[in-house]
């Protein structure tokens, strides 16, 4: 009894020894790696607002090559048709004659009136058509969104050759004749929409569609009657 003796409780040990420190980075070490390769991939919102951005400004771009080279081929095209015809004209003949309207000289010979009476105020008015002509497509196939529309669709061509009938059938001058087809153009379009705004149920755009095609017949009809 007397010669044993109780064995000493071990203190406890409130810091990591070096040994123990080793342990625990090498658990920890998978759970950072795992944190670093999650930060370091990439957003998918991210990339994509950046593949976004890089697409629209090479759009951008094309555009705005596209829309110079056609004002360059504008230019080219005006340039020609006022230098070929039955009269022909040089580049020279054509810079006197324009330094001459500038400075306010009358005109001389036949230069100035080929020029300024006969060819630039066509070209100029086949311009102001073709244009005219190209924001009507426009506008026509944003609204329907097919690139393959015409103003058939709505009747607008039917109805506008209908006003120019009745203008020649009431012998009015020309001006008289394309005031009476732009108003029934107009009134064609008018109707259609007030036919398809009664209908409901339906697919608006359909519906559109049928009424123009149904008032176009009807001004066909009236114009060959």
């Amino acid at each position: 009894m007397h010669g044993y003796s109780r064995p000493r409780p071990r203190p406890l040990i409130f810091f990591a020894t070096p040994s123990r420190r080793k342990a625990d980075a090498q658990c920890l070490q998978p759970s950072r790696n795992s944190r670093t390769q999650r930060r370091r991939q990439p957003d998918p919102m991210v990339e994509g607002t950046h593949v976004t951005r890089t697409r629209g400004t090479v759009l951008g771009s094309t555009r705005v090559g596209v829309l110079g080279g056609l004002a360059v081929a504008l230019v080219v095209l005006v340039a020609a048709a006022a230098l070929i015809g039955a009269y022909p004209l040089s580049p020279g003949d054509i810079v006197q004659a324009l330094a001459r309207r500038l400075a306010g000289a009358p005109p001389r010979g036949q230069i100035d009136t080929v020029l300024f009476e006969v060819r630039l105020p066509r070209v100029f008015a086949a311009v102001i058509v073709g244009a005219a002509l190209a924001a009507a497509g426009a506008a026509y196939q944003s609204l329907f969104r097919n690139p393959l529309v015409s103003p058939d669709i709505l009747g607008v061509s039917t109805g506008a050759g209908l006003g120019a009938v009745i203008g020649i059938f009431l012998s009015l001058p020309v001006a008289g004749i394309q005031f009476a087809a732009f108003i029934m153009g107009l009134a064609t379009v008018g109707l259609v929409y007030s036919i398809a705004s009664v209908v409901h149920g339906r697919e608006p755009l359909l519906v559109l569609v049928l009424a123009g095609v149904v008032v176009g017949a009807l001004a066909g009809a009236a114009i060959s009657s």
